[in-house]
């Protein structure tokens, strides 16, 4: 997808995981990939989020929005965007467009065009925060292949950071989390009927604490202390 060679991509691995002292992935399908090149004791060390203060935004009337935050390209499921576009349901969409192929960019564009569509393009992190907690939800819609499978979405962690309701295609990622906050849909209806849910749902003050709490377990603050406990425990 990002058009580099297997072979070049495959023999970097090869040669560091001989190098390295630690060995870390942010996913458990690449931990077992690279277990399968050669590394031992595979640590899964995921993305993470930004540390919002608990409680930040809390009791907002945010407006019925859901919303999409990140690059645009061959990692979203266009025929779920066309799906939600179908709906009716209001959509914010944040970030760059990235896509390579011709096909995916169109299909982007047409998305993106749809009168209840409304791409704000890339929006400073200043911007961006006060933003989010605007709207009533946050959505993954990520396709259903490879190298999402591979993935940690940090979208997802982002949204809960500043206390949203989630909805995202069924991801290995989204299982490891292993949290209700999470609403995971089995397929594209489900998925539209997901959002719908959070959208009318209502936004309790203890709800949205409860997601910014599970939230700053996975900061990249959190995720430091995880790495440095690696390198620690390797140097004994």
């Amino acid at each position: 997808m990002m058009g580099l060679s297997l072979r070049v991509v495959q023999g970097t691995l090869v040669r560091n995981i001989s190098r390295a002292d630690v060995v870390s992935a942010v996913s458990p399908p690449l931990a077992s990939a690279v277990t399968g090149l050669g590394a031992r004791n595979v640590s899964v060390l995921p993305n993470g989020c930004a540390a919002i203060p608990v409680g930040e935004g809390a009791g907002r009337e945010p407006r019925k929005v859901a919303g999409i935050i990140g690059q645009l390209n061959e990692r979203l499921d266009f025929d779920l965007l066309d799906e939600l576009v179908d709906s009716g349901i209001a959509i914010e969409v944040v970030g760059p467009m990235t896509a390579r192929a011709h096909e995916a960019r169109a299909r982007l564009n047409r998305f993106l065009a749809a009168k209840n569509v409304t791409w704000l393009g890339e929006l400073a992190e200043r911007d961006l925060w006060p933003r989010m907690r605007e709207m009533s939800v946050g959505l993954t819609p990520y396709a259903d292949n490879v190298f999402n499978h591979a993935s940690f979405p940090v979208k997802t962690l982002d949204y809960l950071a500043v206390g949203l309701p989630v909805v995202s295609t069924d991801l290995p990622a989204t299982r490891w989390l292993d949290t209700s906050l999470i609403m995971t849909a089995q397929s594209n209806t489900d998925f539209v009927a997901k959002v719908r849910t959070a959208l009318e749902g209502g936004h309790k003050a203890e709800d949205h604490t409860a997601r910014q709490i599970f939230a700053a377990g996975h900061s990249w603050d959190a995720r430091a202390t995880q790495l440095l406990s690696l390198i620690e425990e390797a140097q004994r």
